[in-house]
């Protein structure tokens, strides 16, 4: 019995060694080459400690560069590459002393070791997570040190709470009675409602129709890209671009209406730079467009004002009728007049922005004037004009000559002077009633 305990306590020995000669090379992590050792995937294979050192502090000086992208469904911020602090010394020392043969494996291979960064974040990092309230905090500042204990590139995926519309309060809402045509409205609604706007993510309307399969009428998009303009505009988004329809709708004010054309590439477009996400409802209710902009409730306040700049009078057109007796006019269409607008927004801090500057051009007035010739005594005296013949038959008194009368025919009409001398065709009265002829006598 006394020999039994050193036998085993030999045999344990011996099978330990032939392990650790046979054995593979350990790993101490899944990172980087598997073939070489490395650290955060860059090969530190046969290096000395100050070689390894000065390795790793280039590639984390290149890594740092640029700042770090932190992204989520209800956020996206930036967290400065200052914050994360890199301990490279002991990383060296970590990977010296893991990937160093013992003694008693003298027949084995070398140690391939894999080891990430030692990383560690400043407490500034709490005060930027600040603008993203629905991130897990512990969870997303695990997330960034991965990130940088492999150096990493590319956004840090952000471990966050669902975002709903029961987390978010109502910034800014529109409404209007549906005035158009309904062909393709609600399809046009259902694109527009559940659009969710991260921090610098951008909205075009014409991105929109294109998920449509059905027809839809102009005038009905133009209807629901205004609605959607008036609440844009009491947020504090920014406008990227936005056309006037040129002429006054049916509703809203003039200087919010917007004309999209998918053909000229007429776009309505805006941008979230509000650091928060932006949830978009629409929706029809008792016969009204309702547009409603989600987001965490914020102090500021944005509102705009659509203010008449200048009433721009119509021209007046006449047009001539054979159809209206002589002397006689009539208003065929009403003008309208025509209007300069410019929108302004109060912007938080009480920075005034002007928004547009809209021209809406008026509508001419129209007058039918009669193509038939007065009666000479209708004439205003002291105008140079043609002497014509008469469309009816009768009598008429010449201008500057009282006595002097015409007789009518039915196929002609001629024209006396006070002596009774046919007066030539063509002949005119001057400013003063004196009669110009072309006849030398």
């Amino acid at each position: 019995m006394k020999y039994y305990y050193p036998i085993v306590t030999w045999g344990v020995l011996i099978v330990f060694l032939l392990y650790q000669v046979i054995a593979p090379p350990s790993i101490a992590s899944a990172k980087g080459d598997l073939l070489n050792g490395s650290i955060a995937g860059i090969n530190v294979e046969g290096k000395k400690i100050s070689e390894i050192e000065a390795l790793l502090a280039t590639e984390v000086t290149a890594w740092k560069e640029s700042d770090l992208v932190v992204q989520g469904t209800t956020a996206k911020i930036v967290i400065p590459s200052s914050y994360i602090q890199f301990d490279i010394k002991n990383t060296a020392k970590q990977y010296i002393s893991e990937s160093s043969k013992p003694w008693y494996n003298f027949l084995g291979g070398d140690k391939k070791v894999q080891l990430p960064l030692q990383v560690s974040v400043d407490e500034k990092i709490y005060e930027v997570l600040k603008e993203a309230p629905l991130f897990f905090v512990d969870e997303t500042i695990e997330a960034i040190r991965n990130h940088g204990r492999y150096l990493q590139t590319g956004p840090v995926e952000a471990q966050e709470v669902e975002l709903t519309k029961d987390l978010l309060s109502r910034i800014s809402f529109e409404t209007q009675e549906v005035v158009v045509s309904e062909n393709g409205l609600l399809p046009i609604i259902n694109a527009v409602n559940d659009t969710t706007l991260l921090n610098g993510e951008s909205f075009s309307f014409l991105e929109k129709l294109t998920e449509i399969d059905s027809l839809y009428n102009e005038e009905t998009a133009n209807f629901v890209a205004s609605t959607l303009y008036s609440a844009v505009l009491k947020s504090e988004m920014a406008i990227q671009e936005r056309h006037s329809q040129h002429q006054l709708p049916d509703y809203l004010v003039p200087g919010i209406e917007v004309k999209v054309d998918a053909k000229r590439k007429q776009d309505f477009a805006f941008i979230n730079n509000t650091n928060r996400p932006v949830m978009i409802e629409a929706f029809i209710k008792e016969e009204r467009l309702v547009i409603e902009l989600y987001s965490f409730e914020s102090e500021m306040k944005v509102a705009y004002d659509a203010s008449k700049l200048e009433v721009v009078q119509p021209r007046t057109i006449y047009r001539l009728t054979p159809t209206l007796a002589a002397g006689q006019e009539k208003v065929l269409e009403e003008g309208k007049n025509g209007l300069r607008v410019q929108v302004k927004r109060q912007l938080p801090g009480g920075e005034i922005e002007v928004v547009s500057r809209d021209f809406y051009p008026p509508t001419d007035k129209v007058i039918l004037v009669s193509t038939q010739t007065p009666p000479v005594s209708m004439v205003i005296p002291g105008e140079v004009m043609p002497i014509e013949s008469q469309p009816q038959g009768g009598t008429s008194t010449q201008p500057g000559n009282p006595n002097t009368t015409t007789s009518t025919a039915e196929d002609e009409t001629t024209f006396t002077d006070e002596n009774g001398k046919p007066i030539p065709e063509g002949a005119t009265y001057d400013k003063g009633g004196n009669l110009i002829t072309s006849d030398p006598q």
